[in-house]
């Protein structure tokens, strides 16, 4: 059997960022504005109107919000972090990380559920601050 090569930590790191950044955006609801204008069947719809391009305050917000996720992950326990990166961004399954981590499929989905209640409490409070 082959081994499994294990990601580097930059990279690992990287991708976990990513991810976790798209994650948040995505489970995000958007917030309108109590004065904004609705759209009629006759007006042009607002996104002809609206920049695609993320302004300099939303890159610097997002820089800050990808520095305080990558803070939270590597902050958590070596095995947990190590699950977190391959189970949840590099997509590998339960299998291969128990062989990775040499521990067993049990051990990956406890390691993976403490981690993801870590994360969750700790990023909590950054996101009710509009931080991330």
């Amino acid at each position: 059997m082959a081994a499994t090569p294990r990601p580097s930590a930059n990279c690992s790191a990287a991708i976990a960022d990513l991810n976790l950044a798209l994650n948040t955006l995505r489970d995000r609801k958007p917030e309108v504005p109590a004065d904004a204008p609705t759209e009629h069947e006759d007006a042009p719809p607002l996104e002809r109107f609206v920049d695609p391009q993320p302004s300099v305050e939303q890159q610097l917000m997002r820089g800050d919000r990808e520095r305080l996720i990558r803070q939270a992950v590597e902050a958590l326990p070596g095995n947990q972090r190590a699950a977190v990166i391959l189970h949840k961004y590099q997509e590998v399954d339960y299998r291969q990380v128990a062989e990775i981590l040499r521990v067993s499929e049990s051990a990956v989905k406890s390691l993976l559920f403490r981690a993801y209640e870590t994360l969750r409490a700790r990023l909590e409070p950054l996101l009710k601050g509009g931080q991330i």
